[in-house]
């Protein structure tokens, strides 16, 4: 069985490749929120309210401002980075976690809520993915477009 060390060290590799990195020229406001998410992103206390206190930002136009410099608003980068992270995680550790350990692990509270991210993303019940992802061959992934 797959013990918490394993998610611990997919986490490592994921946060070390797979996240963006702020640049040093953008806003402070969008490199602290940006570095907050990525250090928190799979604690489920982290929501884009607790990034906006943490980072004492009271602008309403935040969100246009994070995604103009990263791409994505910061609810759709925790979003996006949590899923990618389950999936990564399902794909790993085979069938030695539930989906409701894998919400937990990506940040969510509620595995319904991870369930609707999840199949908003890729298309797919987290379920369903995993089922497929099972007939692939270790290491490939299903690649449907993400949102």
């Amino acid at each position: 069985m797959v013990n918490n060390k394993r998610i611990q060290n997919i986490w490592r590799e994921f946060w070390k490749n797979d996240l963006i990195n702020p640049d040093e020229t953008w806003p402070f406001q969008v490199v602290n929120a940006l570095s907050y998410l990525n250090d928190e992103l799979i604690n489920s206390q982290c929501t884009v309210e607790r990034v906006k206190d943490l980072c004492a930002i009271r602008d309403h136009n935040f969100a246009s401002l994070f995604k103009h410099y990263t791409g994505y608003t910061p609810a759709s980068y925790l979003k996006k980075h949590r899923v990618e992270f389950a999936k990564r995680v399902m794909v790993e550790c085979n069938n030695n976690r539930t989906i409701s350990q894998i919400a937990h692990y990506c940040g969510y509270r509620r595995p319904n809520s991870f369930s609707t991210a999840f199949k908003d993303l890729t298309g797919y019940s987290p379920k369903r993915y995993w089922s497929i992802q099972q007939k692939k061959p270790k290491g490939k992934t299903i690649n449907k477009p993400m949102k």
